[in-house]
This record gives C-alpha cells, structure tokens and sequence, in this order.
C-alpha cells in the first residue's frame, strides 16, 4: 500500500521535473515550443495548447516608401505572449514575413495565421503587401520594398537587430532573395525559411504549364499539367511584356477572361490578335513539354529576357544569411528539385538546409491518416520533419 501510495507522488516530480527541464535548457525549451507550434499550425482553426499558453499578439497597419517612391503598405504584428519570458524593455526577435502570388497579399488567412502564430511564439512580425506579387508579377519593385522592410525592422527600437529573420513561399522567394543579396543586409539576416522557392525561371515556368521538369543532376519530376487558372493569372499580371498592338486592349480582356473561366474561348477575337499575342496564348494553354521548347524560342523577347532576369541565378551572390529550403515533393507549382538547385548556388551564404516534405501539396499541408500504412509510412515522418522546422524557428528567439 505504501509503494502504490507513493506513485501519484513520483509521477508529479517526474512531471515537475520535465518541467523544470524545459524551463532551464534552452534546446529543450525551443523543442517543446516547436512543438506546441507544430501542433497549432497543424490544427488549422481548432484551438490548441498553443493558443492557450499564449495570447493574441497585438496588430497595427502602417506604410512605408521604397525605391522610386513605391508604397509599402504593412501589417506589424507584435507579441505579447508567455512563450519566452522577456525582461521588461527587452529588444525582440523578428521576422519579415513575405506572401506569394495571391490576390489578397498580406491579408491572405494563411499569411495572417502564420504572423499571428510566429507573434504568439514572441516574435515581432512584419508582414508587408507586395503590390507586385499580388498581381503576379515578378518585379525588382518588390525586391525594393522587401529592402526598405528590412530595414525598417533593424531601426526600430523593439527590434533586436542582430536576430532578424525572414520567411517566403513560392515565388515569393524571388524577391526575398534579392533582397538579401543587396549589400549590407544580406548579411545582418539571422536565418531564413524558404517554402516552395524557385531557382531557374525557364525550368521552373516548363514544369508550372507542362508538368515536366528535366535538369542536370537533379531528379526528374513528372507530374499531369495543371489545368488551373494560375497560367492565365500570370500571363495577365505581366501582359506589359508582350509587344503592344492595336488589338491590345481586346487580347486583355481575352487572358483576364480566361483567368477567370480557363475553359473561355473566341476564334473569331481571337484571329483578330497580332502574331505575338496568337503566340502567348498558344504558348500559355500548352500542356505538351516538347511544345514548350519549341515555342518558347519563338515568343518575344521581352518575355524571354524577363525570365532571364529573374532566374535567382544571377542574384544569389551576396546573400549571407543562414537558409533553411523547404519543399513539397507533390508541389505541381514549382518542382521539388529547384529547391535542391538553390541551396548548390549560394556561394557567399553558410550551407543551407533542405528539407523535402510529403505532407504539402506546394505551400499547404495535406495529411492522409486514412490508413495505418500511411500513418506509419508518411504522418508520423513528415510531422517529425515539420517538427525541425519549427524547432528551427523557435531557436531563432535565442
């Protein structure tokens, strides 16, 4: 009877001293707050520990100007949470929080949960709207208000400029990283997360319309074309790039037209377009990888040196700052590989981490627990994966 008496007392000091353990190791504290964020960014909008042990960070918009006068409009999310005791006045750890191509920019929910998540973790997140990106656009515009963010954040007076970090999805990687590459800033960024990044603009836009990615060295991903509205999204955000003609106006309202419904079509406007315009539809509506490289030589070459300029390849120089490369290994957007291909060309930067993941399909989690199998096999791998992650962002509070 003694012995059973005294086991709800060993349980409590066991409990009592795997808390003591989490409070005074600062690794095993980042673990445990990585996974109490894991947990949150899992459950979508369910409440979780997470939520209970922290409170609702604290938001408010401003604006900023960059480059030639360009607005920079931003949501500034500031914690106010338990999750790492701070001492009062305390500078605090940050992140600039890039969006992708969407419409809704900064206030996209999976941006907003994101920032509200890192906030209720203790750090200070700025989340700006990338004017360019929104329209799907990939442009140096954004690259400049990426820039003047950054230093935004390391003159403000709750920032602690030494731990500043940055985080950016798909093709919002781009300008992220010219950004970082810019002299002076590249190296004062702590550490990044980049979720879907693109490295080779021309193998990347195959893959996006074709669903066929071949390059040297790296693994060959087939997957069916994508039917989706986001090939004529593209085309509609950087239409500037086909020659003007006096059929302008109408081939503008055909892409915006087939944007909206993909199956949308009109032989007869259509034959009233230039050469170049009957040209970048043709381009944009295959699906047949041969085609692509038969065709793209063809197209303007405004177009062609457009994804020149924007291949990362020419702008990975100069960037210093810690990487951490995530991808999705059913990503139908950008193909895994380029990913692979980044963290080989960044000559001036620590090597980067690459994590390929199986629960994503591009930038969104996707978990299949149907089956035993797919639990043991896929889940429980990729969730401890996931995990790493969000072990290494914690740590970034230290």
């Amino acid at each position: 009877m003694r012995a059973a008496a005294l086991l709800p007392v060993r349980g409590a000091i066991a409990i009592l001293g795997v808390l003591l353990l989490v409070l005074l190791i600062p690794s095993a504290r980042d673990a445990f707050w990585g996974l109490l964020f894991l947990g949150d960014f899992v459950a979508g909008e369910r409440t979780t520990p997470f939520d209970l042990l922290t409170r609702e960070p604290k938001t408010t918009s401003g604006e900023l100007t960059a480059g030639d006068g360009v607005r920079v409009p931003f949501d500034f999310y500031s914690p106010r949470t338990a999750a790492k005791p701070a001492a009062v006045g305390e500078r605090l750890p940050a992140f600039l929080l890039a969006h992708g191509a969407v419409h809704e920019g900064n206030r996209d929910a999976r941006v907003i949960a994101m920032a509200r998540r890192l906030a209720r973790g203790g750090f200070a997140v700025m989340a700006p709207d990338l004017l360019q990106m929104k329209s799907y656009r990939l442009g140096f515009e954004d690259a400049d208000a990426l820039a003047a963010c950054l230093e935004y954040l390391f003159d403000s007076a709750l920032v602690d400029g030494g731990r500043v970090g940055v985080v950016a999805p798909s093709f919002g990687a781009g300008p992220m990283l010219m950004a970082l590459a810019r002299p002076g800033l590249g190296g004062q960024v702590r550490f990044g997360l980049l979720f879907g990044a693109y490295y080779d603009m021309r193998r990347t836009l195959r893959f996006t319309l074709t669903g066929s990615y071949e390059a040297p060295g790296l693994p060959a991903v087939d997957f069916e074309a994508s039917s989706r509205r986001n090939r004529w999204r593209l085309l509609r955000g950087n239409i500037d790039l086909v020659p003007s003609s006096p059929s302008r106006g109408e081939f503008a309202a055909f892409v915006a037209a087939r944007a909206d419904t993909p199956s949308y079509d009109d032989p007869a406007l259509r034959a009233g377009f230039s050469a170049e315009e009957r040209l970048m539809l043709e381009f944009t509506a295959n699906t047949d990888p041969a085609r692509f490289d038969s065709l793209y030589p063809l197209l303007p070459e405004t177009f062609r040196t457009w994804v020149d300029t924007f291949s990362l390849r020419h702008h990975t120089s100069g960037v210093r700052t810690k990487l951490l490369l995530a991808h999705s290994s059913a990503d139908k957007v950008i193909p895994y590989p380029e990913s692979m291909a980044l963290a080989a060309h960044l000559p001036d930067a620590p090597a980067a981490d690459v994590s390929i993941l199986d629960l994503f399909t591009h930038v969104d989690i996707k978990i299949d627990g149907t089956s035993l199998r797919a639990l043991v096999t896929d889940v429980i791998p990729g969730l401890f994966r996931i995990w790493g992650i969000a072990n290494a962002l914690m740590k970034q509070r230290r």
